[in-house]
């Protein structure tokens, strides 16, 4: 059963990724809250905002309530470090510390292909979707989405038409659906096998960097994403743009060059950011994917309890890994650093800036236009006239 301790660890700020988790490589959660100041702030190299949210316990209250909930709910729980973790998600360069599932899926199925796309759905998109599911469900393949409207949606609905199990990934609490009129099709997905999911606490605010940070999830579970319908800026091209990052097969359905809301899958195919898609089966032939005879039995995931570590341990320093921290806000945190961070740090510190005196700023960074891109799309900077930008 997972502690109070493990949520709480979960909930620390200020602090970079890759740091954390050298950090929980080395020492258990309950290690850490039992530590003294002075040997925290040796690990943790001084960071004394980090050592106070562990030594003052602050988020214990909202790990209890959090706590009862999951039990409550029969919410399963996986770390990062048990075996059940969802194979394919632990490749990725900044994976969520901890998942909250509601279902009895398979996380770690035979096959995976993520569906994204715009909430506008059009029927060009959604026939793609039908037909896709309808076609590949002889290979026994789950499906991923995030449960909006539109694609994902359709998504959803056509593979559960088909017999196909769905992950749903939420950028939420599982004590709400989002949108609330998707919460009959929420329970439709779990009695079919499937699960919602998410790296949420219950009661987290809904923002915009909520779903950003939700798709890395749904792109780091498959093994090709199909991008069905997106405009030039939508979350379905951050999607995908993390999907080619994380050098998973990504296809795009292409429409007339005048039709705006395929103007993303048009930059995906003809940057060489994603295949594109002509039929069902150029999915199926991206991964060399074959019709198999029958369904290989599916152990339940099991959450096995995380075992202290031994106490008496020599305490360790742990090296901190290069990383630009912009934001206290955890979600914000994984997505801005590295290439992304620096442009980001340098827009913040000077203000609005001219694509060119970023380049002089920016020696090392090759490919500025497509990080200013990036950064546009996830909602970090704004472009202005005659190439400028800004911090939004």
């Amino acid at each position: 059963m997972i502690s109070i301790e493990q949520l709480a660890i979960c909930r620390l700020r200020h602090i970079r990724f890759h740091l954390l988790k050298e950090v929980l490589s080395r020492y258990s959660a309950q290690d850490l809250f039992s530590m003294g100041r002075d040997d925290l702030l040796f690990i943790f190299q001084g960071l004394q905002e980090v050592v106070d949210q562990i030594v003052s316990k602050k988020d214990f209250a909202v790990c209890e309530r959090e706590l009862k909930f999951i039990e409550e709910r029969k919410i399963k729980v996986v770390c990062l470090s048990d075996d059940n973790y969802p194979r394919r998600l632990k490749d990725i360069s900044s994976p969520p510390f901890m998942l909250f599932v509601d279902g009895e899926a398979d996380l770690s199925p035979q096959r995976s292909l993520a569906i994204v796309g715009s909430r506008d759905i059009l029927p060009t998109a959604k026939e793609a979707i039908k037909d896709l599911c309808q076609q590949l469900q002889p290979l026994h393949i789950t499906t991923v989405s995030g449960l909006a409207y539109g694609v994902d949606s359709q998504a959803h609905i056509s593979s559960l038409d088909n017999g196909l199990p769905t992950l749903a990934v939420v950028g939420h609490g599982l004590d709400m659906i989002y949108p609330e009129a998707n919460s009959n099709l929420a329970e439709r997905i779990k009695d079919k096998g499937g699960a919602i999911i998410t790296e949420y606490f219950t009661n987290t605010p809904i923002t915009r960097y909520n779903f950003p940070q939700r798709n890395r999830i749904v792109a780091g579970l498959s093994d090709i994403v199909f991008v069905a319908q997106a405009a030039m800026k939508s979350g379905a091209l951050i999607t995908a743009k993390l999907a080619h990052s994380f050098k998973r097969e990504v296809l795009a359905l292409s429409d007339n060059y005048k039709n705006n809301a395929f103007q993303g899958c048009n930059y995906l195919i003809e940057n060489g950011k994603a295949k594109i898609f002509t039929s069902p089966q150029a999915v199926s032939d991206a991964k060399c994917w074959k019709k198999i005879k029958s369904r290989p039995a599916k152990e339940k995931p099991v959450i096995e309890e995380v075992k202290p570590a031994i106490a008496e341990r020599k305490l360790e320093f742990v090296k901190e890994e290069t990383a630009i921290e912009v934001n206290p806000l955890p979600e914000i945190n994984l997505l801005l650093t590295g290439e992304k961070g620096f442009v980001y740090q340098m827009l913040k510190e000077k203000g609005a800036m001219q694509v060119d005196d970023l380049r002089i700023s920016c020696p090392h960074i090759a490919n500025l236009p497509n990080i200013l891109l990036e950064l546009e799309l996830l909602g970090f900077v704004e472009a202005l006239p005659g190439g400028v930008y800004q911090v939004s």
